[in-house]
């Protein structure tokens, strides 16, 4: 089991000011295929798509799939509102395959760690200790947030569901300064 060094926070399970959190490992690319990810990355996905693949075939609203993809998600497996518990299990899966990923952004991969998060007061928000931010670094993923408020209906005001494809640079690279190069 990886062993993160905590700050003066422990886990809070029971998080009071989140209603809903896990957090997604997600890797995209126009020709990805998953298969091999998988088999590299020695994890089976809790999702994967192929650039146009049909999604949700016989839903109320089904569409194709822009870009080809790779996701792990924590959401059916850890059952905490700590997203810092969901961030750390990801970390855990993910020991030891920084070269990899590397290798995959070397390619053109998009990696991140998407984590969503539900308020369930709009007060109070998500900590993320240092040591979790300097594994990040070390295997070279963004993380990224998708925050969400209840509404007036008491439901949150994007379906969980619906997949988000970051936004893609590929017109002009820059370099870690935001400078074109």
């Amino acid at each position: 089991m990886l062993r993160l060094r905590q700050a003066s926070t422990e886990y809070d399970d029971e998080y009071p000011t989140c209603e809903e959190t896990y957090a997604e490992l997600r890797i995209y690319h126009e020709d990805l295929d998953p298969s091999i990810i998988s088999r590299r990355l020695g994890l089976t996905p809790t999702k994967a798509q192929k650039k146009g693949e049909i999604q949700n075939p016989y839903g109320r609203h089904p569409r194709t799939a822009p870009i080809s993809g790779w996701f792990l998600s924590s959401r059916e497996v850890i059952s905490s509102r700590d997203c810092r518990r969901h961030i750390d299990w990801l970390l855990e899966q993910l020991a030891g395959k920084a070269k990899f990923l590397q290798e995959l952004r070397d390619d053109g991969c998009i990696t991140d760690i998407n984590v969503y998060w539900v308020s369930k007061s709009g007060q109070g928000g998500p900590m993320i200790w240092s040591s979790s931010l300097s594994l990040l670094a070390d295997i070279g993923a963004d993380l990224g947030f998708s925050i969400y408020f209840y509404g007036d209906d008491d439901q949150p005001q994007r379906d969980r569901n619906e997949s988000v494809v970051p936004h893609i640079h590929n017109e002009e690279k820059r370099d870690k300064r935001g400078n074109k190069g």
